[in-house]
């Protein structure tokens, strides 16, 4: 990619504006406020018993709700089958936990798509709907009087200090907001309605970067792929909403079966020639080593062939937890095993290897959740 130095500029300078949307007031802490913050973090702890009971069915229910895999093998991925991914479904439940979070659109689409899989015309699906949602809003009410995320704080406090998910992934979606905003940043603005660049997001899930950051009024034509299963139960929900999709196009596909971009090809108007970002955000996990080297090479093929900038963006999860025999077996059973992660202790040696062999390189690398909490989370402890 051209002018690198530029781009990882825009990325650190960008948490700024992130940060005033998502951390409270540095100015706010007083010793008074400190005392106030830990006694609701206590209260949330020993409330949190039987909402976790509550939200546990709430997760049951919606399990038994969506339609089992067809297949034999005990780790397919069910993304691809009628309902899609479970796991979307998770990452949009935590990232509505944060009152003034980074993605404003995730109550809206986590309200419809409960309602879609409990279904709104029985009584039953009503009253899942409604407990889930009122989990959800009691967890919003928690962040704004003690200024942390309720799941987490339970984490710390049942752990005792271990990080819990929900703010790493509110971090997380900060950094590849920034991301994409660096990226638009140094496309250079046309004078004609004609696309200036192009961001791609590959496994979007319920990704809403789409209709949120207000990319084709600056220029980018944006293009969503994923597991038809999850793609159609995305755009389900969008209709529902009535939410303006006519600047995105949709593209089905297999990740492990199908040729990404291919597909990308043969399915929608994509102008290779342009600059291009992908966000490769919560996927990585879910693949094979063969299908991720193949996607990077793809990306680093497709820059040297059109002579234009292309870069990617990406996450992936530590091997010392993801693999053990308990979370091993827990994704098998959600179907979405876990299939690609990467020891703490070589990450960087083996990210900067297998980017190397791609013919890519690395612009930045947040080496551990607490590097991505401390430039996005002021109050990381306890949530």
């Amino acid at each position: 990619s051209h002018d690198i130095s530029y781009f990882t500029d825009e990325i650190a300078n960008e948490p700024s504006r992130k940060n005033a949307r998502t951390r409270p007031d540095a100015s706010t802490k007083s010793i008074f406020l400190y005392l106030v913050q830990l006694n609701g973090s206590i209260a949330s702890f020993v409330t949190g018993i039987p909402i976790g009971i509550i939200a546990t069915t709430i997760l049951v229910a919606l399990e038994k709700s969506k339609p089992s895999s067809k297949t034999s093998s005990v780790t397919a991925n069910v993304s691809t089958s009628k309902g899609g991914s479970r796991t979307a479904i998770l990452a949009l439940w935590g990232r509505a936990q944060q009152a003034n979070g980074p993605d404003e659109f995730a109550t809206l689409l986590l309200q419809q798509q409960l309602s879609n899989a409990f279904g709104s015309n029985t009584v039953q699906g009503q009253l899942q709907t409604a407990t889930a949602l009122a989990c959800s809003a009691m967890s919003r009410l928690n962040y704004q009087l003690t200024r942390g995320v309720f799941e987490d704080q339970v984490g710390f406090f049942a752990t005792l200090g271990n990080t819990g998910l929900v703010t790493p992934l509110q971090c997380r979606t900060c950094w590849f907001d920034d991301c994409v905003e660096a990226f638009v940043r140094r496309i250079p603005a046309s004078d004609t309605t004609a696309a200036t660049g192009n961001v791609v997001i590959l496994g979007s899930g319920y990704d809403t970067r789409c209709y949120r950051m207000n990319l084709q009024q600056r220029g980018i034509q944006c293009y969503e792929i994923d597991a038809p299963g999850t793609l159609a139960e995305k755009q389900t929900v969008l209709r529902n909403l009535d939410i303006d999709t006519v600047s995105t196009s949709y593209v089905p596909c297999d990740f492990e079966s199908q040729d990404w971009f291919q597909q990308l090809l043969t399915q929608s108007s994509f102008n290779a020639s342009l600059p291009t970002l992908l966000i490769w955000e919560g996927v990585t996990m879910y693949l094979s080593r063969k299908s991720i080297i193949k996607i990077l090479q793809s990306v680093s093929d497709n820059a040297r062939l059109q002579q234009t900038s292309w870069y990617i963006a990406f996450d992936f999860i530590n091997k010392d937890w993801a693999m053990s025999s308990f979370w091993s077996n827990a994704m098998k059973r959600v179907g979405e095993p876990f299939q690609f992660a990467v020891s703490l202790k070589s990450e960087g040696e083996v990210l900067r290897d297998m980017l190397k062999y791609c013919r890519l390189e690395m612009l930045e690398y947040l080496t551990n959740t607490e590097e991505l909490s401390r430039r996005y989370s002021q109050e990381h402890w306890q949530g």
